[in-house]
């Protein structure tokens, strides 16, 4: 195993357990394991900026130069201890975050004073927690806000007469995020094309959705004279499709002859649209 064991971050004593003679009156050539070389005498205390396992040598040689000794002995410098509780987190209304961390951690202390190796969070606010693992000590601090449950209304369905483009718009919680049901994202939806559109609001509390309709209406053109001749009735003929029709002088056909006078009618298109 190692000679000497430390933790990331700390400072680690390289020092002989055994010199004969005055050290002062020696000469002092330490490898330190990590490319560092030195020449302090006796000992020697240095930093190594990553974990792992140093194999360190010092050789010392008296003043005369014939004598000398060389020591080699190994450092194992443990990672830094990851207390782990993860990135800030946000708290959604009626739940509970749970904060945790290695449950091999000895020393935990909250800030709230507990000991245990997860905290139940049902308060926004900033945590923070101690703890030593695998002998090194450490601590963490996370944020938690509070969240909000998305919401979202669309506009209402809408008719478009003819041509151009519709504009629909979705409003909701602060910092919601919005996709339509075509990709659009944001709050507006510019469209020409009949059909239902859903929106979703997105946050990180979860989802809301919310439908909007739009139809296209052709302009409508009233029933057409088929043909007219004099001394005749005049033929009218309704679109093709429709339904539900009514004349005032009782006729229920969509063809219907008509003497020379005023007359009302009465039909659903084929879009369902009552004229």
């Amino acid at each position: 195993g190692a000679d000497i064991q430390a933790c990331s971050g700390s400072s680690v004593l390289l020092q002989p357990s055994v010199v004969l003679g005055d050290p002062v009156t020696m000469s002092w050539q330490w490898e330190l394991g990590d490319g560092t070389l030195s020449d302090s005498v006796g000992s020697v205390t240095h930093d190594y900026a990553q974990a792992g396992t140093y194999q360190v040598s010092v050789v010392v040689t008296d003043t005369s130069g014939s004598c000398s000794d060389t020591l080699f002995f190994q450092v194992e410098v443990i990672g830094p201890a990851q207390a782990m509780l993860g990135p800030d987190t946000v708290l959604c209304p009626g739940s509970t975050v749970i904060l945790e961390v290695d449950p091999n951690a000895t020393a935990i202390g909250w800030n709230d004073g507990s000991a245990a190796s997860s905290l139940a969070v049902s308060d926004p606010g900033t945590y923070w927690v101690s703890l030593e693992l695998g002998g090194c000590a450490t601590s963490d601090t996370v944020v938690v806000d509070q969240g909000t449950l998305p919401s979202v209304v669309a506009s209402t369905d809408t008719t478009l007469c003819g041509s151009g483009v519709v504009q629909f718009t979705a409003t909701g919680s602060a910092g919601d995020v919005f996709t339509w049901s075509d990709g659009t994202q944001g709050t507006t939806l510019v469209t020409s094309t009949p059909g239902t559109y859903t929106v979703t609001a997105t946050s990180a509390c979860g989802e809301a959705l919310d439908d909007v309709v739009l139809r296209v209406s052709t302009p409508y053109q009233h029933p057409a004279v088929v043909h007219t001749c004099p001394e005749r009735a005049i033929e009218w003929e309704l679109p093709v499709g429709s339904t539900e029709i009514g004349w005032s002088n009782g006729e229920t056909s969509p063809n219907v002859d008509l003497e020379v006078g005023s007359y009302t009618y009465h039909f659903v298109d084929a879009r369902s649209e009552e004229r």
